[in-house]
């Protein structure tokens, strides 16, 4: 059986993403740079592993998805037809995580490769969290972060199928 390495497969999978696409994108690294994006790996509980009595184990990959924007420090304008740009880039931000529950419901999932089969995709906040605000670069630089959990079945140890 052929099983992918899941951090390739998910950026992959999220080069599928529009937005993603055209960011500039980092595994584990960034440069705190407008509109870049940075996939960071998360330890994965194996308390969480569940087996089953044919050798199949249920198991979760998660990850954290960053994204760095240009961040104002202006006021709301209080006149209609006016956008703030911090409210516009947390709506691009949110965008994403849309999109991933769209790609749930649709159950479009990322290839894990043979021998395992991806159930579920989700982020674990329904949006982005403000992680810090980079105020010594010009323009400020702000973080946003969520996190996504894959639920899948790992079944390369199965030792009987029915």
């Amino acid at each position: 059986m052929s099983v992918t390495d899941k951090n390739q497969a998910m950026i992959n999978y999220f080069l599928s993403c529009t937005p993603i696409y055209q960011s500039t994108l980092y595994f584990n690294f960034a440069n705190t740079q407008d509109s870049a994006k940075q996939f960071i790996t998360l330890s994965n509980d194996i308390n969480i592993n569940t087996p089953y009595i044919d050798g199949a184990v249920r198991k979760r990959y998660s990850m954290t998805i960053t994204s760095f924007t240009s961040i104002s420090n202006n006021p709301i304008i209080k006149v209609a037809g006016y956008d703030n740009e911090n409210i516009s880039d947390l709506a691009e931000i949110q965008a994403l995580i849309d999109w991933i529950a769209e790609q749930n419901e649709a159950e479009h999932f990322p290839d894990f490769g043979t021998g395992i089969v991806v159930e579920e995709i989700r982020t674990t906040t329904s949006n982005p969290r403000l992680d810090s605000i980079d105020a010594t670069s010009t323009p400020a630089i702000a973080r946003y972060s969520f996190t996504v959990q894959v639920d899948y079945i790992d079944l390369t140890k199965v030792i009987w199928n029915n």
